[in-house]
Parts: structure tokens; C-alpha cells; sequence
């Protein structure tokens, strides 16, 4: 059993769990919607804190090379808070959805960023025009990653995720700002 760079496995009986995955919420659903992982026996999912889990029995890297689980494409669309910053500082700002819930926006929140809820979403993927500019946060980059990975399966063709989230930000770029 191997792990590739993108998700860790670990062997529980005769079963082996998946877990840190780049995008993992949206891959684990796509491994279940794709018959990669079926059934109750087969598959079942949880979340642990901000980590996607789900637990199978078969060949995990038999099933991400199913579903087509590209790691480079995860990493190609991160962008990092001091490049954040400096596209923000050049007045070309990307719309900012942040894919938290509203208890932590209210905690903090990055100027101009917008709570992604089931309306917002529905109306980017029906209205927004392919190449809005578009940058996905959120705690600690996880549920951003997968969110702008789910925007780039919708076609859009200029999506980024903040690299570690609005922690990341705080701690590099604004440190005035609430950390939790």
C-alpha cells in the first residue's frame, strides 16, 4: 500500500482510510458518485475537524486513478496570501467567496468577501460569466481548494484557492486580524 502526495492512507483491518486529501470533500464524492467506492460495505465518509475521510475497501490508488484525482491541478490553482495581496493591491481584485459558515465569517473575514451559501452558488454557476475572477477561502484552505475545484468542474477558467486559508493571511499579510 502506497500513499501518493496528495492523501494519506492508513490501514484499519480490512479496510484502508483516506484521508488529507487536496479537494477531499468533492473527491470522495466523486469517488462515490463514480462507482469507484459503492455501497455501505464499500464506502462511508466522514469529517473530522476540517479533514475529509472515508473509509473503503479495495485499492485507494486504483480508485483516485479512476476518478481522475489530479493533484497538480490542486496545486495549480492555489495562490498564495502575499500574491493574493499583490493582485489585490493592483486594483484587478477577483470576486473572494468564502466557502466558512457564518459563525466563523463572523469571527473574521477578508474586505469584499462574500459567504458562498446555496444561492450564491447557484447563481455563479448559472449567471457568472467563465472567466470571472474568482478566489475561494477558508479556514485553512481545505474547503477553498475544494470549492474552486468544483467552480473549475463548472468551466470556469480563472478560480484560485488562498493557500492556507484566511490563517494563512492573517498570520502573513494582516496580523491585525482574529485568529481562531
Amino acid at each position: 500500500m502506497t500513499d501518493k502526495p496528495w492523501h494519506t492512507i492508513k490501514k484499519q483491518g480490512e479496510s484502508q482510510v483516506i484521508v488529507s486529501l487536496f479537494g477531499a470533500p468533492h473527491t470522495l464524492s466523486r469517488m462515490v458518485a463514480s462507482g469507484a467506492c459503492s455501497g455501505k460495505k464499500s464506502a462511508r465518509r466522514w469529517r473530522v475537524g476540517g479533514t475529509a475521510a472515508m473509509r473503503i475497501s479495495g485499492d485507494v490508488n486504483e480508485m483516485m486513478d479512476r476518478i481522475g484525482a489530479d493533484p497538480e491541478a490542486a496545486k495549480k490553482i492555489q495562490i498564495s496570501p502575499g500574491a493574493l495581496s499583490r493582485v489585490l493591491e493592483q486594483g484587478d481584485a477577483p470576486r473572494l467567496l468564502d466557502v466558512r459558515s457564518p459563525e466563523e465569517q463572523r469571527i473574521v473575514k477578508l474586505e469584499g468577501g462574500a459567504l458562498l451559501t446555496a444561492d450564491l452558488t447557484g447563481e455563479i454557476v448559472e449567471t457568472w460569466p467563465r472567466d470571472t475572477k474568482i478566489v475561494t477561502y477558508c479556514h485553512h484552505g481545505l474547503r477553498s481548494l475544494d470549492a474552486a475545484l468544483f467552480l473549475v468542474e463548472q468551466g470556469f477558467t480563472n478560480v484560485h484557492s488562498l493557500t492556507g486559508g484566511i490563517d494563512a493571511w492573517a498570520a502573513q499579510i494582516d496580523p491585525a486580524l482574529p485568529r481562531y
